[in-house]
């Protein structure tokens, strides 16, 4: 940022430079101190830096972005639709601190056909509170609009500090959050699709099957969940006690991946979870067969791979063995284990301690509240003994 008052500064284009990296040698090209936009709410200009692998990359970016700061002047139009100057808002102000593309492409999408028939005619003084709170009351029941309506918030201030409207009309307006109208299926797996699955695991001929099976194994067995294992090292699998100790999270967080040194419900989340030997031994040869830090390597970063990269081996195993009728995705397997577990008579106690909650909660109203299918023939004997039988006296 640049604290200034003249606007000449945005007739500069900034520079692109060319610059070796010296650990590697490789050569990136910079665009710095391209002035993006002026903003005068807080007297002050923007300025863009972005790194390029080639001159052509940065140079069609630059072009982009002096494009972008022609449109900038448009923008005040008087009373023009909330269609056309929302669009022109997100596609100025916006667009160029999203690093995602399909981020803005979803977003155009969503305007052009969701917001244009809607607010194509309505002025950007005469909309009113209750017309956005009923436009995303009713988009909300679809789909999620979190990141829309956070763009409307941030275009409603951005018109108050231009004065061009008198008061902010997002300020009130209040969006539940998105509750997918058809759930996720917590249908734990039964014996024979568990069964099927580990079978087309083992004996894929998929590399990326081939390549982190061993992960995927270590899931079922123990009911971890996907983030934990993403986020998890070699060193922290002790062989000689069958211990694998939770302790770190690898996911996704808006477009980029961060590993964080904490599970999801904290100190409860860092435990001790036991492998089983027909999963230790499949680790181990991994582990000699390919070395790296993390249990569930990229071989291209050196980093963990994400857990949407998971979820697509997941689903490619599950097509494979022929489970198409019914959606398989890495939390199931954490779903399965922990039902089991409570059928097979496990305390809830203890199996709160394997599964890393805070308490019993989650287990009796998600994971462990399936019918057992063998429970009537289980408890037959005990139902005959309940009541004296009279025939006898």
């Amino acid at each position: 940022m640049s604290k200034t008052k003249d606007n000449s500064i945005l007739n500069n284009n900034g520079k692109i430079t060319r610059v070796a990296n010296k650990k590697n040698g490789k050569i990136y090209f910079y665009l710095r101190n391209f002035p993006l936009r002026y903003l005068p709410e807080d007297n002050e200009i923007e300025y863009l830096n972005r790194r390029f692998d080639t001159w052509d990359e940065a140079k069609d970016f630059q072009q982009q972005c002096i494009r972008r700061r022609a449109k900038l002047l448009s923008l005040t139009e008087d009373n023009s639709s909330v269609y056309s100057k929302f669009k022109k808002y997100v596609h100025i102000y916006l667009e160029p601190n999203w690093e995602s593309q399909t981020t803005i492409n979803n977003m155009n999408s969503f305007i052009e056909n969701q917001m244009k028939p809607v607010f194509g005619s309505i002025g950007i003084k005469d909309c009113t509170e209750d017309d956005l709170q009923d436009f995303f009351v009713r988009q909300n029941k679809k789909r999620d609009v979190r990141k829309v309506v956070c763009a409307m918030r941030k275009f409603c201030k951005h018109l108050v500090k231009t004065h061009e409207i008198s008061m902010d009309i997002m300020e009130d307006v209040y969006v539940k959050k998105h509750v997918p109208m058809h759930p996720q299926d917590r249908t734990p797996l039964t014996r024979k699709e568990e069964s099927i699955f580990i079978n087309e695991l083992m004996t894929s001929g998929r590399e990326a099957v081939r390549r982190y099976r061993h992960g995927i194994l270590l899931m079922i067995y123990t009911g971890i969940r996907p983030a934990e294992l993403t986020g998890g090292e070699w060193k922290n699998i002790h062989f000689d006690t069958h211990i694998f100790h939770v302790q770190k999270t690898y996911r996704k967080s808006g477009s980029k991946c961060t590993l964080k040194s904490t599970t999801k419900t904290g100190k409860q989340g860092e435990r001790d979870v036991y492998i089983p030997d027909p999963c230790l031994e499949v680790l181990y040869k991994a582990m000699n067969r390919y070395p790296s830090h993390w249990i569930m390597e990229n071989i291209c970063t050196g980093n963990p791979i994400s857990t949407d990269t998971l979820r697509r081996i997941v689903q490619k195993v599950a097509k494979d063995a022929g489970l198409r009728h019914r959606s398989i995705y890495p939390y199931l397997f954490r779903h399965t284990f922990a039902t089991n577990c409570v059928r097979a008579g496990v305390p809830l106690a203890d199996l709160c301690q394997f599964m890393g909650h805070k308490d019993e909660t989650m287990l009796l109203t998600i994971y462990a509240n399936h019918k057992d299918p063998m429970a009537m023939d289980k408890y037959a004997p005990v139902f005959s003994h309940i009541v004296p039988d009279v025939h006898k006296n």
